[in-house]
């Protein structure tokens, strides 16, 4: 039988489902247990704040609402990415204390540790902020706002907290009275309950300490497991790929039989079926992540390695681009529009029309130390977070929303912090805009009307283009003083070339080197994934962060788009393209040009640490395979003479020293008259080698080594090989120099008059002659003759730098020495020596030519840099050196002349302390060295070479150094050859339409990928938050989307993934994506944990618009609005919303006019309630086209679908049935039984359109 509205039926279950009553609820039940404990500690307050504060509160239940989180702090703390930070630190976990708003700790460290006790911040520590977001999150709900420190517990089973903390969990009163704390433990032990925290009023709580909440940030923490125990096993595989070598070639069999326990709380644990299996096959974990399948050992390390990087975390104010830097950037006419609000300056009551710009409107009356300005992401902090900033942002907000433009408070703020300050926007007290002087640059490059590519900044380090930014927004008006133009600045690069910020860049890395594409590739990586992180982070993090290759699709194509960008400026500033401004034809060259001068550094960085070849240990070698029995001791030893003697070789020698003279079967003529003892005794006829040890056979010795080659021939050889390679590094390495000058330095050397020399120092020694000594080994001087311009400039090996030495002035040498019938008189003089190279030269080629005004000479290619650089390998003299070192033997010198050799290439060869660092062992240093001062290649990695585990000791030298160019290897190299890959990559980018950095909502791996697995189900149970589809602006294929129902307007916006907040505008022809069943099942079940129960309407219409809201369906003003029409049999109202008329009304029903879910409402054809609604029903049409009915209150109903014989399966407050044709049926006797019954059925998009329209 149905009953009106005012008087709602019983539903036939007693229980719903995943609504427990308060008294059976795990948390209530856990709550009223701790309520008494609480008051136990209660007892112990004593009125003295240092011990009160100390009061612990113990055997805390752990199904408690405290309790929950206290574990869940617990779980965070003893995770493996914390541990392990904290081991690498030398913390002592006992010791730590954090604050819950900020995740700031402070800690002492264990006595062995290299550091001093201190603190670390989010926002300044890398290594705390890449682990610290899930012990931020949780001790963020545990803190429940209060700003006072806590020690968090180290585990899990943690069962003792500190009393204070519960009290304010609970809301409690704190810094209680002992007459007070005594009478409230009384009421807590009476009525084990804490005071109730009214849902209304306490809305955000509740949703922060929810149970879905907790089971996402233990999904997390799973996932964190499951991440290590996957990369575990990588890293077992790839050592003994290393060590035996058994899996070589059967990596992907490995990876299928291997499998990994799968914790409970993981994301891959919860996708499971029930009753599944715990444990999943590498290769399955693996596809199931999105992960490339490794197949090699490098990629095996790799992937492992990136699986034990801990997540990076984005700073709470990103990028400080706000709606500028959505992924889905704030649309034109809406930027135009912010731009002409600040030009306005009128936000509701607020004017900031007097001020240069908002963060000179936000600074007035505020003052900062010049130490807190040194920190400017807290100073920002700050002032975003002001009472003056939150409310500039609400009525920037507010503009905005009468636009339909959805927003945060603090994206509307931001970006109006951080719109381009050009000359157009910016409003100048002091009348006008910028001067005309200052030239307002536009562009991809731009930033407040300075161009950051400009060619003033090439060559130069990025502190330079950075200072003069900061003097342009001085200079044209927009800061009042050096310190907000320096904030100014932070907040523009930030969003625009936050590569700019970054701490620490070594000198060697200038704008538009090879250098900098590595760098400005490695920044944007880590910005797409985390906005804002860099400005924290020095050059050895990025680049430690670069060492790691994407290993998946999407990280490889956003690799791909930020080398495209950083190889266009590379292009630019080496001359191969006019612009920024690039065709895909022009690409090409540049990457083939970027492609070759790395090869040629990369062999010229070969050829520097090459192997010198020394004589003696060759012939060592050589004579130890033919003489296994003789150790090097006894071949060194001296003991082998003449007999009869020779008084030009007298020995004694040892059998190396014969055998690298060639003495061992050509012995020296004998002497004629042969001496014995100084006397003279005819002649002998021959004479032989003799030996006075024991331990050298002579005999033997000849025996075995006639067939020895000839170690002169040898040597000469390898070492001519040795420095033909030597001589390549060289060229390269000055090619290398001068592209890395400043561009007007270039152009003095590629078209000015040049002239090259060496300076000579001339010295007296005695009347009639002189020594004539180089000033500097090494060293280079080129005169250059431009115009007006004459500069000469000093290419310098040995610290690998191109200078200018203006005290040179003119290169002319000192007149020649004055002297009196031939004799020097006394003094010394320079002279400066012209060296020409030899070679096919274009007439001319040191001549001065004609300079192009808006010409980048190809500094690296052209034939003036060969003839400087020939000039250079000239003066090095290699093939004199060559011949003059054959010459030399142990038998001309007692000085040996590997050590003579070496040491003269070490003197001439660049970087001489790298080089002796390689060949000691000191492989690190020598990287070091080499990083900053030759080709730039380990400027990409040196400092995180220094602290590379794999150089450890006792690892041979050898084996040492090709571990470290492996670990510098992608960083410097690999990472950049656009060429390997690049079209599979490049289609893409064009599949995303061109947008690889800034991915939106384009495919909904890029939507996963952009949350922390285990986010995305969580995020789509909240109420009014969809996966849908939207079609693409060409009307072809369908893009996948996150999307938010603005509860005003009943319109669907774009979720921000990172923040979980809508933005822009309105998204047209949005279609949220059918929910299952089991799906719809969920979200009822998340969204009744929201609702104030006691306020919350037991009847069956209040079921189905909940569970049309729970579909994602309403919005909860729709619920609201159709509500509170529904008493007494229905209004008019309800009617009109419902579009109920005679019309719609049908008295049969018929599956095929359910096209999509929505609100059933059954009317009473006879009886007293004829006429009016008794009955309300949602219809679920599922994603496979199933229909499922969701109710409640109606026996009869559940009687004629079968729910009194077989129990119904529940969800919320409902009882919820299949459609199938026997259920149909039971429908339609149901409608036809008693008074008889018509129905109406309202689409859910038409219910919310419609109450949308008639609610404006």
């Amino acid at each position: 039988m149905m009953a009106s509205a005012s008087q709602p039926l019983v539903s036939v279950q007693s229980v719903p489902q995943g609504i427990l009553p308060a008294s059976d609820n795990p948390r209530t039940q856990g709550d009223r247990e701790l309520a008494p404990l609480v008051g136990k500690a209660l007892l112990q307050i004593k009125g003295d704040p240092r011990t009160d504060e100390a009061l612990m509160v113990h055997n805390i239940p752990p199904n408690s609402t405290f309790g929950q989180w206290w574990s869940q702090l617990g779980r965070s703390m003893q995770s493996q990415p914390v541990v392990d930070w904290m081991r690498s630190v030398g913390i002592n976990p006992d010791t730590v204390n954090i604050a819950p708003n900020s995740g700031r700790i402070a800690y002492q460290l264990f006595p062995y540790a290299p550091v001093t006790p201190g603190e670390a911040d989010p926002l300044d520590d890398q290594g705390w902020s890449q682990v610290a977001g899930p012990v931020q999150e949780a001790a963020r709900v545990v803190g429940g706002g209060s700003g006072n420190t806590f020690k968090p517990p180290l585990s899990e089973n943690s069962s003792s907290a500190p009393l204070w903390l519960v009290n304010h969990f609970y809301r409690e009163q704190e810094h209680i009275l002992p007459a007070h704390a005594h009478e409230r433990a009384a009421d807590l032990a009476r009525d084990t309950a804490f005071p109730e925290l009214d849902k209304p009023r306490y809305a955000g709580l509740h949703l922060i300490r929810s149970e879905d909440e907790l089971n996402r940030q233990k999904t997390v923490l799973g996932n964190i497991h499951n991440q290590y125990s996957l990369a575990g096993e990588l890293k077992y595989l790839a050592a003994q790929q290393t060590e035996t070598g058994y899996w070589s070639g059967r990596i992907p069999e490995y990876l299928k039989k291997t499998s990994i326990g799968i914790h409970a709380d993981s994301a891959s644990a919860k996708e499971q079926s029930p009753g599944d299996v715990t444990t999943l096959s590498l290769e399955a974990f693996i596809q199931e992540n999105g992960w490339d399948i490794p197949t090699t050992s490098e990629q095996v390390s790799n992937l492992s390695n990136a699986l034990m990087r801990p997540e990076l975390n984005a700073p709470v104010l990103g990028n400080y681009g706000g709606a500028l830097a959505w992924p889905e950037p704030l649309d034109q006419t809406s930027q135009l529009q912010l731009r002409g609000d600040l030009r306005h300056g009128k936000f509701g009551d607020i004017d900031v029309s007097s001020f240069r710009n908002v963060l000179e409107y936000l600074m007035q009356g505020t003052t900062f130390s010049q130490s807190a300005l040194r920190h400017p992401q807290r100073v920002l902090e700050t002032l975003v977070n002001s009472p003056k900033g939150q409310a500039l942002g609400r009525a920037i907000q507010a503009k905005f929303e009468a636009r339909s433009v959805k927003g945060s408070v603090n994206d509307w703020l931001l970006a109006a912090l951080s719109v381009d300050q050009d000359a157009s926007v910016a409003r100048i007290s002091w009348g006008g805009t910028a001067p005309p002087s200052h030239a307002c640059a536009k562009g991809p490059s731009a930033v407040a009307g300075v161009d950051m590519a400009q060619t003033s900044h090439w060559g130069k380090p990025p502190s330079y283009a950075v200072q003069n930014l900061i003097n342009e927004l001085q200079a044209t008006g927009k800061a009042s003083s050096p310190e907000k133009a320096a904030l100014q600045a932070h907040v523009l690069l930030s969003s625009r070339a936050p590569e700019f910020l970054v701490k620490e860049i070594p000198p060697g890395v200038l704008y538009g080197t090879h250098s900098w594409v590595s760098f400005t590739t490695a920044v944007a990586r880590l910005e797409e994934q985390a906005p804002g992180s860099t400005a924290s982070m020095t050059y050895s993090d990025v680049m430690s962060h670069a060492d790691i290759a994407p290993i998946s699709a999407n990280e490889r194509q956003i690799e791909y788009a930020a080398q495209q960008k950083a190889l266009k400026v590379w292009g630019r500033v080496n001359g191969i393209v006019p612009s920024l401004d690039v065709s895909e034809a022009q690409m090409m060259q540049v990457r083939a040009a970027f492609d070759a001068q790395i090869n040629e550094l990369k062999e010229a960085c070969g050829a520097q640490s090459a192997q010198m070849p020394v004589r003696n240990e060759m012939a060592l070698a050589h004579l130890q395979k033919v003489l296994p029995d003789m150790d090097a001791t006894s071949l060194q030893e001296k003991c082998i003479t003449l007999d009869p003697p020779h008084s030009l070789f007298p020995g004694p020698y040892s059998v190396l020293d014969l055998y690298m003279d060639r003495n061992l079967f050509d012995r020296p003529q004998i002497e004629t008259p042969v001496r014995f003892r100084g006397n003279t005794r005819g002649h002998a006829t021959n004479n032989k080698w003799v030996s006075s040890s024991n331990a050298v056979d002579i005999n033997d010795v000849l025996a075995k080594t006639k067939n020895l080659p000839d170690i002169s021939n040898e040597f000469q050889q390898a070492f001519k090989t040795y420095s033909n390679t030597i001589e390549r590094g060289v060229k390269a390495q000055v090619k290398s120099m001068i592209t890395k000058l400043p561009l007007e330095d270039r152009k003095d050397l590629e078209y000015g008059k040049i002239t090259i020399a060496r300076e000579i120092k001339e010295t007296p020694i005695n009347k009639k002659n002189a020594n004539r000594d180089r000033v500097n080994e090494g060293v280079v001087l080129v005169k250059t003759e431009r115009g007006p311009r004459v500069h000469t400039y000093e290419i310098n090996l040995k610290n690998g730098k191109i200078s200018k030495r203006p005290n040179l002035g003119e290169l002319k040498s000192d007149p020649k020495f004055n002297t009196v019938e031939g004799v020097h008189l006394r003094g010394s003089r320079r002279e400066f020596e012209e060296i020409v190279p030899s070679g096919d030269y274009t007439p001319g080629v040191s001549d001065e030519k004609t300079d192009p005004l808006h010409d980048v000479p190809l500094s690296f290619t052209s034939e003036r840099t060969s003839y400087i650089v020939d000039a250079v390998v000239k003066d090095i003299d290699m093939p004199s050196i060559n011949k003059a070192a054959a010459g030399l033997t142990t038998f001309d010198t007692e000085v040996p002349f590997s050590k003579k050799a070496k040491e003269f290439f070490l003197n001439l060869i660049p970087l001489r302390s790298a080089i002796k660092n390689f060949q000691a062992g000191k492989i690190a240093e020598g990287f070091g060295d080499l990083a900053l001062d030759v080709f730039g290649f380990v400027v990409g990695l040196g400092a995180a070479v220094k602290g590379a585990k794999v150089l450890a000791a006792g690892a041979s030298a050898f084996a040492k150094a090709a571990r470290a160019v492996k670990i510098i290897g992608r960083a410097a190299l690999g990472s950049l050859n656009p060429l390997s890959g690049a079209e599979d990559i490049a289609r893409g980018v064009l599949k995303l339409g061109g947008k690889a950095l800034n991915w939106g909502g384009n495919g909904i791996n890029q939507l996963r990928g952009a949350l922390r697995r285990g986010d995305l189900p969580s995020l789509l149970k909240k109420p009014g938050i969809a996966e849908g589809t939207l079609k693409a602006a060409n009307a072809g294929d369908e893009i996948r989307q996150i999307a938010k129902l603005d509860d005003t307007t009943g319109q669907w916006h774009t979720l921000d993934l990172k923040t979980k907040q809508p933005y822009g505008k309105p998204l047209e022809n949005f279609q949220p994506k059918a929910l299952s069943s089991d799906e719809l099942k969920d979200n009822i079940t998340s969204l009744y944990r929201t609702i104030d129960e006691k306020a919350e309407l037991d009847i069956c219409y209040a079921t189905a618009l909940r569970t049309a809201q729970a579909d994602k369906k309403i919005t909860d003003r729709t619920f609201k609005t159709v509500i509170a029409q529904v008493f007494n049999g229905g209004t008019p109202r309800y009617n009109e919303l419902m579009k109920i008329t005679p019309q719609t009304l049908k008295d049969t029903f018929n599956a095929s006019d359910i096209t999509e879910s929505g609100i059933v409402t059954f009317v009473s054809k006879n009886g007293y309630n004829e006429g009016k609604i008794t009955h309300a029903a949602y219809i679920q049409k599922t994603s496979n086209g199933d229909l499922y009915l969701y109710h409640s209150n109606s026996h009869a109903l559940d009687s004629h679908l079968g729910g009194l014989q077989v129990q119904p399966a529940t969800a919320g407050k409902s009882n919820v049935y299949k459609l199938g044709s026997e259920q149909q049926a039971g429908l339609q006797d149901f409608m036809n039984s008693g008074p008889g019954y018509s129905i109406a059925f309202t689409p859910s998009s038409t219910l919310n359109a419609h109450v949308t329209h008639l609610s404006k």
